[in-house]
């Protein structure tokens, strides 16, 4: 018997059977393998998404100041808070036109840091002392892509590849600044579109302490669905139009809707 067996071995042949051809799905295993690139390239633009719809979740919208008269916990879901720093949010979105962001300028006892970011979580300007205002405060103009008008010289223009705006801030206390003052100092923050300059309207401010803000994307249809809002709602940009292309592969085309059905959707 052994010997039989060192025969099959030394021939090659295996003492099992061969298993069967399987068939292989490649209908599937296209939306599949296209499922999985699209969330790993659009993970930074859908969690901004989530974030942004989260914080509207508590009413308000664009242009409203999200504040913390608290210090941050868990109930807030902000990946990298610190539990020292008041912190306030502001959602700007340019598609109607630009947009201000009025800053307070820092005194003895409080200062704003911070920076605006796109869609896709980069950095496009800084606000406070490292910022253009050098702690003077001011008015920063986000500006649309391709936006040809005027440009009041008293403001800091920021010119925009892409609509959606994400501002985030600390109010960060000096000396014997309570908490509770740096905080309000957020109340001195605006955001309003540019036609309103000559008269701004009164800041909505929403404190944010003690509420639940789902921020985290949710891996199901619905993050797909945050991609086909991205691709129609902003434009893509060079680098993103080969992804762009393969996007079509399970559905999501600029300016159509998104409807999968069957293993596209499953």
């Amino acid at each position: 018997m052994v010997i039989v067996a060192i025969s099959f071995y030394s021939s090659g042949k295996a003492l099992c059977a061969e298993p069967a051809q399987q068939q292989i799905d490649w209908e599937y295993q296209i939306a599949y393998q296209r499922g999985i690139e699209a969330m790993n390239w659009a993970l930074p633009a859908v969690s901004m998404l989530s974030m942004r719809d989260a914080n509207f979740s508590l009413g308000g919208g664009y242009n409203t100041i999200y504040w913390l008269s608290q210090v941050p916990t868990a109930l807030q879901e902000a990946i990298t808070a610190n539990n020292q720093t008041p912190y306030a949010s502001i959602f700007i979105n340019t598609k109607e036109g630009p947009v201000i962001l009025d800053v307070p300028p820092a005194t003895a006892r409080t200062a704003i840091f911070g920076s605006a970011i796109d869609v896709w979580q980069v950095p496009i300007a800084d606000i406070g002392p490292a910022g253009s205002d050098q702690g003077k405060g001011g008015r920063y103009l986000f500006l649309p892509p391709g936006y040809k008008g005027e440009v009041p010289q008293d403001m800091f223009p920021v010119q925009l590849q892409l609509y959606e705006v994400y501002v985030a801030l600390r109010c960060i206390p000096f000396g014997n600044a309570t908490f509770r003052e740096a905080a309000e100092y957020s109340k001195q923050i605006n955001a309003y579109p540019l036609d309103e300059a000559a008269k701004p309207p009164k800041g909505n401010y929403i404190d944010m302490a003690g509420r639940h803000i789902p921020t985290l994307p949710v891996y199901d249809l619905g993050y797909f669905e945050k991609i086909a809002e991205l691709l129609t709602n902003e434009p893509l940009l060079e680098r993103d139009k080969v992804m762009g292309g393969m996007l079509a592969s399970i559905g999501i085309r600029k300016g159509a809707p998104f409807s999968p059905e069957g293993k596209v959707k499953k």
